[in-house]
């Protein structure tokens, strides 16, 4: 089950797209020392959890193959 600051993590990336995760784990209220490791919290159990939850595979897999076979290459390019 996730932790509320897993789910903090996911909101904050969610919502600024390209934020590194070591960030995003210390605004959530992680350790300095935990942030330099975001492996820790991206290998949990309660992280897979959420990604399957909010972005599940076959989600992200039909939105790549629209964009790869979108006739505008802006769109793939995107």
């Amino acid at each position: 089950m996730p932790t509320q600051k897993q789910k903090t993590v996911l909101k904050d990336l969610s919502e600024n797209i390209g934020k590194p995760v070591g960030e995003a784990m210390r605004n959530a209220g992680y350790s300095t020392s935990t942030s330099k490791t975001p492996r820790q919290l991206t290998s949990s159990k309660g992280w897979r959890e959420l990604l399957d939850q909010y972005l599940p595979d076959n989600t992200l897999a039909l939105a790549h193959k629209g964009l790869l076979e979108h006739q505008e290459w802006r769109a793939r390019d995107a």
